[in-house]
């Protein structure tokens, strides 16, 4: 898939944890043309890291990736781009500075996330479930009186889209539950349609106005201020 999409000049971008993975991946993977590897990798140790990542080996993780760059250089390729993808939570936010070394190190390109709920719980008392995971004021999304992401023009309804097994698209990938879909690929005669219709298009209405409509999940986003450009 992602050496038709290449051969399409379409942009490709792949998250992964890197737990099952090795050398005859990582070259298949740089010759594919992938542009973007995200390496979701959310510690800067062992105890750490497997406190969010249960039962993945933090040490194997940080080898394949080290793999990764180096099947890179063999092969004198500048893409995949990889991202060292770190979601700050309160348990891993003491290290990181450590990641940020890490990184510089590695040569990869470090991403800090905040973390953040599913965006229908952001509206509701739910929140104070997972309260728990969220860092410190420096660091947290959810604070009364003061945005740490501050609200700027969303770009992905206009440049991605998140497509689930069954077919159904998400606005974006802060969205879970099947009852904020935007469509199915499948049921609506494929990803050009379904990316183009009603529900999509009123989307990225609101999103360009700043109009907050309880209908549509972007305006979870909107209200708490946590749009960020992509």
């Amino acid at each position: 898939m992602i050496r038709y999409a290449n051969g399409k000049r379409i942009q490709t971008k792949v998250s992964t944890n890197l737990t099952i993975f090795n050398e005859e991946i990582a070259r298949k993977i740089v010759e594919s043309g992938l542009d973007i590897l995200i390496a979701s990798i959310d510690g800067a140790s062992a105890d750490t890291y497997s406190k969010y990542r249960v039962g993945a080996d933090f040490e194997k993780v940080i080898n394949n990736l080290k793999t990764l760059i180096e099947v890179k250089k063999k092969l004198n390729r500048r893409n995949p781009k990889i991202i060292w993808q770190f979601v700050i939570m309160k348990h891993n936010e003491h290290e990181i500075d450590k990641v940020v070394k890490m990184a510089r190190n590695m040569g990869v390109k470090l991403k800090l996330t905040p973390t953040r709920v599913d965006m229908g719980k952001e509206l509701t008392d739910e929140i104070k479930k997972y309260e728990d995971w969220f860092p410190s004021e420096e660091y947290s999304r959810y604070i009364d009186g003061k945005k740490v992401v501050k609200l700027k023009r969303c770009l992905f309804l206009w440049t991605q889209c998140v497509i689930n097994w069954d077919g159904n698209l998400l606005g974006c990938c802060a969205m879970y539950p099947e009852e904020h879909d935007f469509g199915n690929i499948f049921k609506e005669g494929g990803l050009l349609k379904s990316w183009n219709n009603e529900k999509f298009r009123f989307a990225r209405f609101i999103i360009k106005h700043k109009i907050f409509d309880e209908n549509i999940i972007c305006s979870s986003c909107l209200k708490n201020g946590f749009v960020e450009p992509n």
